[in-house]
């Protein structure tokens, strides 16, 4: 048991970086999407003058509208 022979390599191969890129960009574009709604509260509060859990609700959903559409994309 103490001779077993390791098969894969330490390194990653191309496949891998491949993968990790196809997991990784929805992820950074997805808080992306984020920083621009949250960087954007002070305009949305000054234009539709919401109560402070109406806001709460605007960016909560959001971020999970959109989290349910790159899903749902992505299994298409």
């Amino acid at each position: 048991m103490a001779d077993e022979t390791v098969l894969q390599s330490d390194r990653a191969e191309a496949r891998d970086w491949i993968g990790l890129a196809v997991l990784a960009l929805p992820c950074v574009l997805y808080s992306m999407d984020l920083t621009v709604l949250h960087l954007a509260v002070p305009q949305i509060t000054a234009a539709l003058k919401p109560s402070s859990s109406q806001l709460l609700w605007i960016v909560d959903i959001y971020g999970f509208m959109v989290a349910g559409a790159l899903i749902t994309m992505g299994t298409l």
